[in-house]
Formats: structure tokens, C-alpha cells, sequence
């Protein structure tokens, strides 16, 4: 009986340990640098492709990975320097969409053009309210141009910090070096679906594949565990 019990035991944590990581959120529209990785467009990315979802970090950073002791590949601007997400020439907002695995209630959203000033962009108050799986806002451009990184932050209400998400945009027409700060405006409560072709005609990719792969992935991990087990069980026979 003591040895049935021990052979549970087992069996759950090891259940416990392959199951995926309960999430929190990230950008995936237009696609964060986190998304890339996660899609596999980026090499070298690190524990990142694997958890998208779990940049979090002390809120009031303006890095991509927030300043945390994980995923300082994000912060490494020659693994994304190709890869952009391109904005016709006259766009005046964009819609930013986050996938929440975990929502938690939120204290502000915040979007900011990486420059010197680190112009904000958007800031939208949560009022401590859980947000849907799903969100987007439309965040004004305000007359940026050229290469820009925007850093999308989500800041929580009941913990000290926030989740961080980069996303590389190229916005045609002439570059510019800065934004006009202290912009603030309605986000737009609607869901993009993934895989979806938005109005400026550029599709996501970002989670085409991703439940098709996590369950793959899970079912051959509790496959191993079955295995696992059974030989245990023949061992002690």
C-alpha cells in the first residue's frame, strides 16, 4: 500500500511539472518581441519562446524585459533589427492586442515610444478591474515615423509589478526622432482572433500554430509519465 502511495505521489508531481506554466499576458498584435521568439522567428531568444507570457518584472522600467533577472534577450536590439511590423504611411492609431492567459487587476496600461524622452503614447487607468482574456487598445502614433520600438505595459493593481512587451514597428514616411508626450485616448474593448488580417493589411502570425503545438507538446509529455510509471510499477513487482 506504501508503495502504491509513493507511486501517486509521483505521478501527480510529475503531472504538476510538465503542465504548462499558468501565463499572465503579452502582445500579440502587432507581434512583441516575445511573440517573435515564441513563433520561432527569432534564434537565440532564450527561456522566452517558451514563456511569452511571464515578462514581468518591478513596474516603471522602460526596458523590454522590465529590468527582471530573466530574458535580457529582449533587451538585445540586433536579434529583432530585421524583424518590424510595417505601418502605411498616413496611420494615425494602431491597435495593440494582449492575450491574457492570467488576467490580473490592473492599475494603468501604458504604451511609450523607446526614444531619450520615452514619449508616452497612451495611458489608460484600469481601476483595479480584471481584464478579458483578450484586449486591445488603439494607440495613437502621434506623428512618429520610421524605425520605433513602442513598449507596451500592463502595471498590476495588487502586486508591485507590471508586464513588459516591445514591439518593433516601421512606420513609413520621413523618421522621427521623438513623440508628442502625455497623449492619453479610448482603448477599443474588441478581440482580434488570432490569425487575423487587420485593416492595414499586414496578418498575424503570432499564435497561429500555438494550441495546436501546446497540446501536442502536453500529450507526449504525459505519454512519457505513463511510460515512466508503468516501468516503476513492473520494478517493484
Amino acid at each position: 500500500m506504501f508503495k502504491s502511495f509513493t507511486l501517486a505521489s509521483l505521478a501527480l508531481a510529475a503531472l504538476y511539472w510538465v503542465s504548462p506554466v499558468v501565463g499572465h499576458g503579452y502582445v500579440t498584435v502587432p507581434p512583441s518581441r516575445q511573440a517573435r521568439c515564441h513563433n520561432g522567428e527569432v534564434t537565440r531568444c532564450g527561456g522566452v519562446e517558451y514563456e511569452p507570457q511571464s515578462v514581468e518584472a518591478l513596474a516603471g522600467s522602460f526596458a523590454c524585459n522590465g529590468d527582471g533577472h530573466r530574458f535580457h534577450e529582449l533587451n538585445d536590439n540586433s536579434l529583432f533589427e530585421n524583424l518590424f511590423f510595417t505601418v502605411p504611411e498616413g496611420t494615425e492609431s494602431l491597435p495593440f492586442t494582449w492575450v491574457l492567459p492570467a488576467p490580473h487587476r490592473t492599475l494603468v496600461w501604458e504604451y511609450f515610444v523607446i526614444t531619450q524622452e520615452n514619449a508616452l503614447l497612451l495611458s489608460d487607468p484600469g481601476h483595479g478591474a480584471v481584464p478579458p482574456q483578450s484586449f486591445t487598445h488603439l494607440v495613437p502614433l502621434n506623428g512618429i515615423k520610421g524605425r520605433q520600438t513602442v513598449l507596451a505595459r500592463w502595471t498590476i493593481a495588487d502586486t508591485p509589478n507590471a508586464f513588459y512587451a516591445c514591439v518593433d514597428l516601421l512606420i513609413e514616411g520621413s523618421e522621427t526622432a521623438t513623440a508628442v508626450a502625455g497623449a492619453v485616448a479610448t482603448p477599443v474593448p474588441i478581440a482580434m482572433p488570432y490569425g487575423f488580417h487587420n485593416s492595414l493589411g499586414h496578418e498575424n502570425s503570432a499564435n497561429r500554430s500555438e494550441s495546436a503545438t501546446a497540446e501536442t507538446s502536453r500529450a507526449g509529455s504525459y505519454k512519457a509519465i505513463q511510460n515512466l510509471l508503468t516501468s516503476f510499477v513492473i520494478s517493484i513487482d
